[in-house]
């Protein structure tokens, strides 16, 4: 499920086991986040209004909230509202709504690192590459710096 929160404090911590995970105090209750890529961007952003993919469970009557993944600092000026809501206001004013399938959290990530590594080579390397090649170099690099974490 979609959220907006805002981190206050972390604590990092491991379980019995010895897997490493963080403890996020939040203004929603606590959470924890066991996947190290998304706590390292997690760390980065405490006192913000961030939106992040959570899960909840239950266990003998304790409920349980894990942050899955991080989807960014949310544009203000792009508000998230209930679809249906929106296109059956739309409907009912006679203007039809095209949907368009919303961008996958981590996809987003690694295109805009992409880009800017491809924004830096390109910069330095001053035509001496072209533009297609410079690209998939830049998605060689994301992809091998994401294989060397995992």
């Amino acid at each position: 499920m979609k959220t907006r929160l805002t981190i206050s404090g972390f604590e990092n911590k491991q379980t019995k086991m010895g897997t490493p995970y963080v403890a996020f105090d939040t203004d929603k209750g606590k959470m924890n986040c066991f996947d190290a890529m998304v706590y390292d961007q997690l760390r980065d952003v405490v006192n913000k209004l961030i939106s992040v993919e959570i899960t909840t469970r239950e266990v003998n009557g304790k409920t349980f909230s894990n942050i899955k993944s991080y989807l960014g600092i949310p544009n203000e000026a792009f508000e998230e509202f209930d679809s249906d809501d929106v296109q059956k206001g739309m409907g009912d004013a006679g203007i039809t709504v095209k949907q368009y399938a919303k961008p996958n959290g981590t996809a987003t990530m690694y295109t805009s690192y992409a880009k800017d590594i491809y924004c830096s080579l390109n910069e330095h390397k001053k035509a001496q590459i072209e533009p297609k090649d410079l690209m998939e170099l830049a998605i060689d690099l994301v992809k091998q710096a994401k294989s060397a974490f995992e």
